[in-house]
């Protein structure tokens, strides 16, 4: 294999011999390896291709005319033929290669292409989730029953899924079905602790005493909603906050969040300030550009004096 993969294709061992010395007490191990001549390689062909033009094919094929022969960037080659149908549903699709001896020591390697129908997507379940609902998840998937199976959209979806923070693992397990040309998904999905609590308490030259009580749950009820909670109080500042989050309004991804807020402060001995009200924000996800949104928000603030 290492000859193979560094230009030597026809290197072989021609015999070996295991024998110990006269104590008995080394092993000794002769192989006799007949190199052959370095190979390069030739014409670099194929055919076969209608779905993928010959320059995304090119693209995937890093066995190059003239370079040094090796098993191994053909294989690669082979590999990443069968991914780029695979992306495009056609991963019945099927790539032989075929090596010829061209000019001097170097190699002609010619790919046969047979793309085959495409696959669709059956089904897609979903197991594991304990916690979180079905459609929290499913309306991160970018593939879905009916369409052509594309392996950019499994690796999207459970991107998308990772994104959330509500698992630890996101397993994807493939069922084919050959007779039909159909394909099963299993999504597997791992809960995992979400959320936090905090109680503590300190003192600073400013606001003297301060106690803090925060709550924060990011899949809330499984509907993966947010919900905060903050509340701070001293002897000379107390701060309440509360807020929602709604990331797919009626199941669109739009998204409405809203908090209510109070802050009290004393400024030394002259007088109080006090800031309450409410902010409101309505957003939407973009299709281009990718992993963009556009939001608007409106704040109304009261703020008084006294003391």
């Amino acid at each position: 294999e290492f000859y193979s993969r560094n230009g030597y294709r026809d290197a072989d061992i021609v015999s070996d011999s295991l024998y110990y010395d006269e104590d008995k007490r080394k092993l000794y191990l002769d192989i006799t390896v007949r190199e052959g001549p370095l190979y390069t390689f030739g014409r670099v062909t194929w055919e076969g291709n209608e779905k993928l033009r010959d320059e995304y094919v090119a693209q995937q094929i890093v066995a190059e005319e003239g370079k040094i022969y090796s098993s191994e960037r053909v294989g690669k080659s082979l590999e990443q033929i069968r991914a780029a149908y695979g992306d495009i549903g056609y991963i019945g699709a099927h790539v032989n290669r075929r090596e010829s001896p061209g000019d001097g020591h170097a190699i002609d390697i010619h790919f046969d292409i047979t793309e085959n129908k495409p696959w669709k997507v059956r089904r897609v379940v979903i197991s594991g989730n304990t916690k979180t609902k079905d459609r929290v998840i499913r309306r991160e998937l970018w593939i879905r029953p009916g369409q052509t199976f594309r392996r950019s959209f499994i690796e999207r979806s459970v991107r998308e899924i990772q994104q959330l923070n509500y698992f630890g693992n996101v397993d994807v397990d493939l069922k084919p079905m050959e007779e039909t040309s159909e394909i099963d998904l299993t999504l597997e999905v791992e809960e995992k602790s979400t959320g936090s609590a905090s109680v503590g308490a300190g003192f600073s030259e400013q606001d003297k005493v301060m106690g803090t009580i925060a709550l924060q749950i990011p899949n809330f009820m499984g509907n993966g909603q947010q919900l905060d909670f903050q509340w701070e109080f001293g002897s000379r500042r107390t701060t309440f906050r509360i807020g929602f989050t709604e990331p797919w309004l009626l199941n669109t991804p739009t998204s409405v969040s809203g908090n209510l807020f109070r802050d009290t402060q004393r400024y030394y001995s002259d007088f109080d300030q006090r800031s309450q009200g409410a902010a409101v924000k309505v957003g939407r996800r973009l299709a281009w550009p990718d992993y963009s949104r556009a939001s608007i928000g409106y704040r109304i603030e009261q703020v008084r004096y006294f003391n």
